[in-house]
């Protein structure tokens, strides 16, 4: 997909052109945007990103928007990863805040 005259590129084009760089500072906001547009094509880029830092650092940025938006599954994800793992240190809260903020009592359920 190519951007028409005028616009931005594609978020995918934004995200592996920043990675092509080398650019770990800007990967986790370029995977970020492009995880708003298509959470699991971001995901599976940043987990296939050669580069220990940037995959850690993109992988940051798409767990931000993939615990906002499916808190459920980012729960069910959370066990199938290092617990150690930084790109998801803070996952653990933002899916509780996510479920606190739509359903309350589920809220509760879930951090017992």
């Amino acid at each position: 997909m190519t951007a028409r005259p005028g616009q931005p590129p594609p978020p995918e084009r934004g995200a592996r052109a920043i990675a092509s760089l080398g650019n770990a500072d800007k990967i986790s906001n370029a995977a970020r945007i492009w995880a708003i547009k298509d959470t699991d094509a971001a995901m599976r880029w940043a987990q296939e990103l050669p580069d220990e830092k940037l995959r850690t650092e993109a992988l940051k940025g798409v767990w931000k928007i993939f615990t906002a938006k499916n808190p459920d599954e980012a729960a069910a994800q959370l066990s199938k990863n290092p617990a150690d793992a930084p790109y998801i240190e803070n996952s653990g809260k933002s899916i509780g805040k996510t479920i606190a903020y739509k359903d309350p009592q589920e809220a509760e359920r879930w951090a017992a």
